[in-house]
Order: C-alpha cells, then structure tokens, then sequence
C-alpha cells in the first residue's frame, strides 16, 4: 500500500529551524500528548540518521463510546469489554523533519495542526517563549502569487562557472574570492543570498520580478528558490522550488489483521526515498 507524505515547512519565531531547536522538538522525554479526548501515544520520537529526526504515535479516542458490541458472525449484541476510560489506538502519526532541506513530512495533512501544537507545547514546556507555525509549502509560483500578500524573506544559491556567466547585481558588489578571503578557489563558487525584510507589502513590480526568478530558476541560472512571507489571512506561507518540494510516496505491507503499518517498514522506505540509507 502506498503511505503519502505532504511536504511542509517548520517556522519558530519566523526563522527556520536550528539544530539547537531540534534537539527540544524531538526530545523523547514525553510519552503523551491528550488533546480533548484524543490521545497521542509516541512509541518512537528520536535522530534516525545525522540528519533526518523523526516521530511515531498511536492515536486513539475514548469517545464516541458504546456500552455494548455486535459480534460480526453472529451479530449477537452484547457488553462493550473496553471501559470508557480505556482506548484503542487505531491510527497511526509518522512524521520526518529533514535538516538538510529544511522541510517536514508527515503522512496525515489534517493532523498538521496537532503536530503544531505538540511541537510549541515543547517550547513552552522550556519557557522559551517562542512561536512554531507549520507552513504548506508551494511549488506552483501562479498559485503562490495568488496567495502572498506579504514577504519576510527570499533566497536562492548562485553557481557562476563556465556554462552559468550571468552576473546578478547583488553579486557585482562582492570582492572577488581571493581578494575577500585570501584564498585562490580551484573550483566554481557558489554564493547563497538571502534577503530579509519584516513583513514587506508585495507589489506589482516584485511579482514581475518574482517571475523572472522563477524562469531562472528555471533555466538552471541558479537553485533553490525560497520566498517566505504571509498571506492575506496573515498565515505563514511558503514558496520552494528544488528536487524536495514533491510529497514523497513511499510503498509498505499492512498488517492483514489490524490494517495498520510496521513503523520500521515506513523508517526504512522514507529514507530510501530520501537517499540517506545510514539509519542509526
């Protein structure tokens, strides 16, 4: 059976993850997490490779409940076994945060905002006094201009080597490599640039050049565009255009019994999909 991941994007406070942050969002140090009568039983919340962490909960409900039960090869009615404050865990949470692209997966999109909650609850577990939103993330830049209504950031890595000599005017106000650092590079550089700005209104002008990076982006001029702001709700919103922006589908066996899955099945298929194959 095909498992699908929507891919999503991890903000606290605004800014990406750090390294520091994961260490406190997938801490193991919580077996539980109840929401109304919903309760979250994580079986595995840990690193599995240097760069991708990752969690696993049994989601069960104590309501609605039923005082009795129906054989289903008699049909015979009868005393409900399970007390009401018992539950049965028949739904299954996986989620993956890969560190080196800076994005999230998790294989149920309605349950994002519990995996929201659950993470912040986190933070202010340590009294950080942070704020974690868990973004969708677009790759379609026509749906994306039909959301953004204000821009925080925008980045993109540069190459220029024989095959790439545009020159970007960012770039143009840089010394050279050697004369900035010291160092007389034998290989192409790469720049990354990153833009920053609180909240800033989008106008015609930045969409018509918003485009022309997208084409570039397009062409191979440069990689991995991001542009990160709100929309007219004044949600997060987040544009991404790289190799990871697609849902990643990964294929398992299902218990023939309980119709649910081998978590250690799911670990070892997402990360073939990943190409990162050094499960700890």
């Amino acid at each position: 059976m095909i498992v699908n991941f929507s891919t999503l994007q991890v903000l606290i406070d605004g800014s990406l993850v750090k390294d520091a942050d994961l260490e406190v969002l997938f801490d193991n140090s919580e077996q539980s997490y109840q929401d109304k009568d919903t309760y979250y039983l994580f079986d595995e919340i840990r690193k599995l490779t240097d760069d991708v962490y990752w969690f696993y909960a049994k989601i069960g409900c104590t309501t609605p409940y039923s005082e009795d039960v129906v054989d289903t090869k008699t049909y015979e009615s009868m005393k409900n076994p399970r007390e009401i404050d018992l539950l049965e865990p028949n739904k299954q949470l996986f989620c993956f945060y890969d560190n080196r692209t800076k994005l999230l997966f998790i294989n149920n999109l309605n349950l994002k905002g519990k995996v929201e909650s659950f993470f912040q609850r986190k933070l202010d577990y340590l009294e950080k006094q942070s704020t974690v939103s868990i973004s969708n993330v677009f790759s379609n830049p026509d749906r994306f201009i039909e959301t953004i209504a204000l821009v925080n950031q925008v980045k993109f890595k540069y190459r220029e080597d024989l095959f790439n000599t545009i020159t970007l005017g960012a770039f143009d106000m840089l010394p050279q490599p050697k004369e900035l650092l010291g160092l007389a590079p034998s290989n192409d550089m790469e720049y990354e640039l990153s833009i920053k700005m609180k909240e800033a209104n989008v106008t015609k002008d930045f969409l018509e050049k918003f485009k022309k990076l997208v084409g570039m982006r397009k062409d191979g001029l440069f990689r991995d565009l991001v542009c990160i702001g709100k929309d007219k709700n004044h949600l997060d919103t987040i544009f991404r255009l790289d190799s990871m922006t697609k849902k990643i589908d990964v294929s398992v066996n299902q218990d023939k019994k309980t119709k649910l899955f081998d978590p250690s099945d799911i670990t070892k298929e997402f990360l073939k999909k990943l190409e990162r194959t050094d499960c700890l």
